[in-house]
């Protein structure tokens, strides 16, 4: 540590902005030379002035809590967002926790979680972990389990035992309740932590009780076969399902029985699987039969072979007819 004082002093005395921010740590703490205070402000100053973005971060906390100086808040969020715009992620921090608390600059929860989020991709633990308290009581962001999990686990890969305990404790509530979006975020979850056996259970979960992300993921997963047998039929109505929650549905259903009246191919499909398996409408065997025989999509000629195969609406059972489908 001498030995390092000693290189960090030749360097700043030439005017190395990266050397003088060095040594006013080194001399803040007593590191491999006497500890001097107001030498190390000096020089934090210095090197702050300089554009070095470490050593604006570092002038603003002695402003914050009064290390050499007079506290002076309005001072330390001047320096912390000096740092924080030419992208120090310890300034975003602190300049995050500033708008946070109002400590300094008026309260502004929508910018602290944008500078948590900055901080937060640079991988500062602190960020991680304050961002993901953000997403879990919707401060400053929009609610989001999924993404609160993401943020607590990756502090906690970090070895933060506070968001290893948070990662903990949120599982468990999440656990504990039965709702789409809580299914979703433990579908996350497990896929984050490659628990396999658990992705499809809450994915189907979560779909199943009507949440729109994991819905169209269903879809998308039936007619891949990612994790679930391939089934064209159930991807076309978890598609279908997506679709009408995202949208005025009688405007929807009632632009797609028409345009099935007239004969449109992609409306005759659609309205065929809301009658077929009864979404936003009255289940219709046999008018949701009469539309798939005049329909080419996979999807159709698929439900219409099962149609087939079993007898539904006005068809007789016909493994043959299947077949050729």
């Amino acid at each position: 540590e001498q030995q390092a004082a000693a290189w960090y002093r030749k360097a700043a005395e030439q005017g190395d902005a990266a050397a003088q921010g060095a040594l006013a740590v080194a001399l803040e703490l007593g590191r491999g030379v006497e500890q001097n205070m107001a030498e190390a402000i000096e020089l934090h100053r210095q090197a702050a002035e300089a554009g070095n973005a470490t050593a604006q971060a570092n002038f603003g906390m002695c402003f914050e809590y009064a290390k050499g100086v007079e506290k002076d808040a309005k001072q330390a969020v001047a320096w912390y967002r000096r740092a924080a715009e030419n992208g120090n992620a310890a300034g975003q921090r602190q300049l995050a926790a500033c708008l946070s608390s109002g400590t300094g600059v008026d309260k502004d929860e929508q910018q602290a979680a944008a500078w948590y989020r900055k901080a937060a991709g640079q991988g500062d633990v602190v960020s991680q972990r304050e961002l993901s308290d953000c997403l879990q009581n919707g401060r400053g962001v929009d609610k989001d389990e999924v993404e609160s999990l993401h943020w607590f686990r990756k502090a906690a890969d970090q070895g933060d035992i506070h968001s290893q305990l948070a990662l903990t404790t949120l599982l468990e509530r999440l656990q504990q309740r039965d709702d789409g979006p809580a299914h979703w975020a433990l579908y996350h979850h497990a896929l984050s932590e490659g628990h396999l056996q658990d992705v499809m259970p809450h994915l189907r979960e979560s779909a199943e009780l009507g949440h729109v992300e994991a819905i169209a993921a269903l879809a998308d997963r039936c007619l891949t076969g990612e994790g679930v047998a391939a089934d064209p039929e159930l991807a076309a109505m978890w598609s279908v399902s997506n679709l009408l929650l995202r949208v005025n549905v009688v405007c929807v259903l009632t632009r797609w029985h028409k345009g099935a009246q007239q004969r449109n191919a992609t409306c005759m499909c659609k309205f065929a699987h809301c009658l077929y398996f009864g979404i936003g409408v009255s289940q219709d065997l046999v008018g949701a039969v009469r539309l798939l025989q005049d329909c080419t999509d996979a999807a159709s000629k698929h439900l219409l072979a099962r149609c087939y195969l079993v007898g539904v609406g006005e068809l007789r059972a016909d493994s043959k007819c299947a077949a050729e489908l």
